[in-house]
């Protein structure tokens, strides 16, 4: 009777375990997952992993095997109620490959992309070589993103808010669009976070009084009331640009 488990079963195991210590002794280095390094592999599993603790998973995650294709397996989530599905290629009883089946993945496919996918940055994977307008809007990235995120306790007034979205609008609108370039995601997230804020603060005062003096006796007091509350609007990318720069 055969007791030692084949690379592909202890994969399995581990996974379903959530074990990342194990995962990495058994995988290797020289192979791909999911086009990236065995480490962005197993940071992205330890994230995964640690959602689900967080979620009160306790016990192990269930791998489903496919049932017509014998190397398609989906990797459970009941914390996000998602599936990942991923195919092993294997030789000689080793593990050579472990991807999922490639498919177009477009903007607003990533903007409601769940954080729980295992799915990485075309900058985030093996064959990445980057330019060097590429390392500068990282560089540029990171320092924006840290003026606001760090180990300072700051209290940030509208008018802080506003000029840090006034100061980087350029370098947003320069990278916006990359939407595989997951490095940039971070200062991305925040502006759009930030932009959004600004919107609600800067409407707060004069929504609050459209709902006070919301009057729908009779029509002529409804039509008044949308002509006095038409010009609450939300805040545009060319509202932050600065003059002489667009």
């Amino acid at each position: 009777m055969r007791n030692e488990l084949t690379q592909k079963e202890a994969f399995l195991k581990y996974l379903q375990r959530m074990d990342i210590e194990m995962l990495d002794l058994i995988l290797e280095d020289s192979i791909t997952y999911f086009g990236v390094s065995k480490s962005v592999f197993l940071e992205k599993l330890s994230y995964i992993f640690n959602q689900e603790r967080l979620s009160g998973e306790k016990g192990f995650l269930k791998i489903k095997k496919h049932k017509k294709r014998p190397n398609t397996y989906y990797l459970l989530l009941r914390m996000a109620c998602y599936a990942n599905r991923f195919v092993i290629e294997e030789e000689e009883g080793r593990i050579i490959k472990v991807y999922d089946i490639k498919k177009e993945i477009s903007k607003d496919d990533i903007e409601f992309f769940d954080r729980v996918a295992l799915f990485f940055g075309t900058d985030e994977k093996a064959d990445f070589i980057p330019s060097n307008d590429y390392v500068m809007n990282v560089y540029r990235c990171t320092k924006a993103y840290e003026e606001l995120v760090n180990d300072k306790i700051q209290v940030l007034t509208s008018n802080d808010i506003y000029q840090w979205l006034r100061k980087h609008v350029l370098l947003y609108n320069e990278i916006k669009d990359a939407y595989l370039l997951f490095k940039y995601n971070d200062f991305r997230t925040l502006f759009l976070l930030l932009k959004f804020l600004l919107e609600e603060l800067q409407n707060y005062n004069e929504a609050k009084r459209a709902l006070e003096t919301f009057d729908d006796s009779n029509i002529a007091a409804l039509h008044q009331w949308l002509v006095d509350y038409n010009r609450i609007r939300p805040l545009h990318n060319t509202d932050l640009v600065p003059r002489g720069k667009i």
